[in-house]
């Protein structure tokens, strides 16, 4: 049929019907033949048009994707879908690569024979749930040897800054009570311990290591303090707002260390044993 339609533009003379006859084919087949013969090249002209003005779209806004595209395409009255654009640019090829972000690599966990030398110190953070504010996050610090609550601070989310002042809060009082050069960090692997700002500070105090709650010498005695931070203190007292969970973080503090006796330490309280280390570094 596209032969004889091709036959019929170089006799213009004739009409179709006559032309039908003559080449011996019904003639409404050779009609609907070239009405969507026209109709398709009315598509072609118009799939030309609608590639050239999303190509312009794409020259103005090199890293868009098709959505937004499909946004400039709306405001600019362009009789195109949405699925049309990204039908198109993936033929084009112009398809901006999607955004990957890089995890950082997981830090391994030692066994105890293997970590450095250096006073232990522990840093965690723990969420309680306010009425008025929502979830808030306390960073409590504690030292392993005198089980001293060194530092408990609340804050309305993690960061590495929040982390790092909490620590630094933390060294500041045990040095109240000891003399010591060389700190062993402790934590998990959250991202706000695994900062760049917080481990600087801690190759500045010492050395850092990842530890989980259930191996030997790991963060199960903070956990123990988060346990005990929230039923002595916050469940029975449920402050409404940060202020006044941060009253009562102070009042936890000193009750933790002057009167919670610890069977590991001969049932005597935190300040105690710090006491008593003190006297020692006095005396030598």
């Amino acid at each position: 049929m596209g032969e004889i339609a091709a036959l019929y533009a170089t006799y213009p003379q004739l009409t179709l019907r006559r032309f039908a006859q003559l080449a011996e084919v019904a003639y409404h087949r050779l009609r609907d033949f070239l009405h969507r013969e026209q109709q398709h090249k009315t598509q072609q002209q118009q799939e030309k048009a609608r590639s050239k003005q999303v190509l312009h779209l794409v020259e103005q806004h090199p890293t868009f994707g098709y959505r937004k595209l499909y946004q400039q395409a709306v405001k600019a009255g362009l009789p195109v879908g949405q699925r049309w654009i990204r039908d198109f640019l993936k033929q084009q090829k112009l398809n901006p690569a999607p955004h990957r972000k890089r995890r950082k690599p997981r830090v391994e966990t030692l066994p105890e024979s293997k970590w450095p030398p250096g006073r232990r110190v522990q840093i965690d953070a723990t969420m309680v749930q306010l009425p008025k504010e929502g979830k808030v996050w306390v960073y409590q610090v504690l030292d392993v040897k005198t089980r001293l609550c060194l530092a408990t601070l609340a804050f309305p989310q993690l960061s590495s800054w929040n982390a790092l002042q909490s620590l630094k809060a933390g060294i500041q009082e045990l040095k109240k009570y000891v003399s010591v050069d060389q700190f062993l960090i402790q934590s998990d692997g959250g991202s706000d311990f695994t900062s760049a700002p917080f481990q600087a500070h801690c190759q500045e105090l010492g050395s850092w290591v990842r530890c989980r709650t259930s191996q030997k010498g790991g963060m199960g005695l903070l956990e123990r303090l988060n346990r005990t931070l929230k039923y002595e203190m916050v469940f029975r007292h449920d402050p409404q707002d940060l202020a006044e969970l941060k009253a009562l973080l102070q009042k936890f503090q000193l009750w933790y260390n002057t009167e919670r006796l610890h069977a590991a330490l001969g049932y005597q309280t935190p300040l105690q044993v710090a006491a008593e280390e003190g006297k020692i570094l006095l005396s030598a």
